[in-house]
């Protein structure tokens, strides 16, 4: 991608993430953290990818408030973006990527427990 396309996209989620936080008067989005924006080279469609905290059902009435928002979320932003000729068409995208790695994490952590306990099963039958 080029400089343009990064920068742009750095700024939409700063601004996106400014605008849900702040502006959104929505009670179902809740927690709801911008992850990243994958902004099309054009600048005419932009991918947002965000992650909200909750089970699925929560997460599907976020996801869902969002897509309801997304018209105040492009006005809010061209006021906000008077750089932009064109702001950029929002498609929401439910980002599970943190939770898999929490879950991996986790994981990890419980085999490392499990060897240490073995290790020190083995040091106790050797003596």
């Amino acid at each position: 991608m080029s400089v343009r396309v990064d920068k742009v996209a750095a700024q939409l989620r700063d601004e996106i993430s400014a605008i849900l936080g702040r502006r959104l008067g929505d009670p179902r989005v809740g927690l709801i953290s911008v992850i990243g924006v994958d902004l099309s080279p054009d600048l005419r469609s932009a991918k947002v990818h965000v992650s909200a905290l909750g089970d699925d059902a929560e997460r599907g009435e976020a996801m869902a408030a969002l897509e309801h928002a997304r018209g105040y979320v492009r006005h809010e932003l061209a006021a906000q973006m008077r750089s932009l000729r064109r702001i950029p068409d929002l498609q929401f995208i439910d980002d599970r990527n943190t939770e898999y790695a929490i879950h991996i994490a986790e994981v990890i952590e419980k085999i490392h427990q499990e060897e240490g306990q073995e290790q020190v099963q083995e040091q106790v039958n050797e003596a």
